[in-house]
């Protein structure tokens, strides 16, 4: 306390000559606001708190799209086996005599429709037992590996 005593008589100013510089200093400090500036100032802060909520859940959701997508190009390889399964499978269905040998030809991702296109062909017999080859194309949706199952199924004869 004789500190601060001894710095106002340094400076000259007493007691009252610290409130009397206090108040002045408060006076010019202090900014008045109408009801209405308060309001929108609330609705401003309140604005700024909801669009930085609105910024973190879209943060959120491309966070997750990047991991399902890591996911999907992790199992890339397990899709298109499947997808590969699943068109031999449909073709098989079609097939009167049922052996037939189906080389592994060319399997292609398309991200746009989500969907793996497959292009190959299978050797068997006729009704006749002579050999022919049959070109198809198969478009393959809707994989789930843990079942191994494909939603849809479309293969064309070429």
């Amino acid at each position: 306390m004789k500190t601060l005593e001894k710095l106002l008589k340094i400076a000259g100013l007493g007691f009252l000559g610290l409130m009397l510089l206090t108040l002045a200093v408060g006076f010019f400090m202090t900014k008045t606001t109408s009801p209405e500036e308060y309001a929108s100032s609330k609705i401003e802060s309140q604005k700024r708190s909801a669009i930085a909520k609105d910024e973190k859940a879209k943060a959120q959701v491309e966070k997750e799209i990047l991991k399902a997508k890591k996911e999907f190009e992790d199992n890339l390889y397990s899709y298109e086996l499947t997808a590969r399964v699943c068109a031999q499978g449909y073709i098989e269905s079609m097939l009167s005599p049922k052996p037939a040998k189906f080389p592994l030809k060319e399997a292609t991702y398309d991200k746009e429709r989500d969907l793996f296109r497959i292009f190959s062909y299978v050797d068997t017999v006729n009704n006749f037992n002579a050999p022919i080859r049959q070109n198809y194309y198969c478009e393959i949706s809707g994989i789930d590996l843990e079942t191994s199952l494909c939603a849809k199924t479309e293969c064309v004869w070429q």
